[in-house]
């Protein structure tokens, strides 16, 4: 994943993150039925872990998201 330097916005997962206040978190990416036509998912890239948090303007505005992804499963905790 290290030779990824940019995706779609309009396909990316932090496209839907930044619609909510609160961290989007997929674990497995590939059990989400709405995510399985998502090319980073289903494609080469193989994104499997993906947890977004909005970076939020001081006047409120959700403007970007700040994301940690992966291509291996995993658990995501309050830790």
């Amino acid at each position: 994943m290290g030779n990824v330097q940019k995706t779609n916005r309009g396909k990316s997962l932090c496209a839907l993150a930044v619609l909510d206040k609160n961290v989007t978190v997929f674990e497995d990416a590939l059990k989400e039925s709405c995510l399985l036509s998502n090319p980073d998912v289903t494609g080469d890239f193989g994104l499997r872990f993906y947890a977004g948090a909005p970076l939020i303007s001081d006047d409120g505005h959700l403007i970007d998201t700040l994301c940690i992804i992966d291509e291996k499963s995993r658990t995501f905790d309050d830790h």
